[in-house]
């Protein structure tokens, strides 16, 4: 765990302390002469017809982690996560002090339409759309802007309503069920063989680590999908170190009906 929050700090002080030094074009990292691309930037510049050979390979490295090891940007690099643990923060504050919160869920495909109706508009638009709505893409380009002219953009208040969204509407709920570059991590986890497994001889039924996760999976009952993001909440959380990660037979992208997430 304590290797996730260094991880977490280095991106936020790499995005807000040294931009120029990290960013190559929109959404991209730069690291020397290498230039990385997020997955959903390809795509998206493959539906507006963009796309050149050094795009997709900027893409291909991310991709290829992913496949092997599941949707672990998420949990590990993704800028948004931090403002996502403060959201689950306020709103269990929030409930402490009695207010009550709904609890909405679009749904286990909410995430995938998400990412079609995107990737139409940037077919229609001959823009690549997913820049206004992705988190990473948001954060890069303010970033960005306050480095270069000392000021910010409308994206502040696009992250604002999605943090409010998750603090009053639904926890997790943008990640969980609207992000579009989550749905094409979940797509691509589905051939990682990294899963969580449960022992049941050392479970207890306390539901701490269906608790704690941010992605509504739940590991005590063993309904964890592709969409697990591999940050080790759970297995953090366990009070029996009933959870581990190991080798196995990839997650599949939903639950069986009616058994969760």
């Amino acid at each position: 765990m304590r290797l996730r929050h260094i991880t977490l700090t280095l991106v936020w002080v790499s995005l807000f302390l040294m931009p120029a030094s990290v960013m190559g074009g929109l959404w991209t990292v730069g690291v020397g002469p290498v230039e990385l691309m997020d997955p959903l930037a390809s795509l998206s510049l493959l539906a507006t017809g963009s796309a050149t050979a050094k795009a997709l390979l900027a893409g291909l490295p991310l991709v290829l982690l992913v496949m092997a090891l599941g949707r672990f940007f998420c949990g590990w690099l993704c800028p948004y996560r931090p403002l996502l643990g403060l959201s689950r923060i306020v709103r269990a504050a929030l409930l402490g002090r009695g207010w009550r919160l709904p609890e909405v869920r679009l749904g286990p495909r909410s995430a995938f339409y998400s990412l079609g109706f995107v990737l139409l508009l940037s077919v229609a638009a001959g823009f690549p759309v997913a820049v206004f709505v992705y988190p990473p893409a948001i954060m890069m380009r303010e970033a960005s802007t306050l480095a270069l002219y000392g000021s910010i953009g409308f994206g502040l208040f696009t992250l604002t309503g999605m943090f409010l969204y998750d603090v009053f509407v639904s926890p997790s709920g943008f990640c969980q069920d609207l992000c579009p570059g989550g749905a094409v991590f979940r797509l691509l986890g589905r051939t990682s063989p990294v899963r969580l497994v449960r022992d049941k001889e050392k479970c207890v039924p306390c539901h701490a680590c269906d608790v704690v996760c941010p992605l509504g999976q739940a590991p005590m009952t063993d309904r964890v999908t592709s969409g697990c993001e591999r940050c080790g909440l759970c297995a953090a959380a366990c009070p029996t170190d009933a959870l581990k990660f190991e080798l196995g037979q990839p997650l599949p992208i939903f639950a069986p009906e009616g058994r969760g997430p």
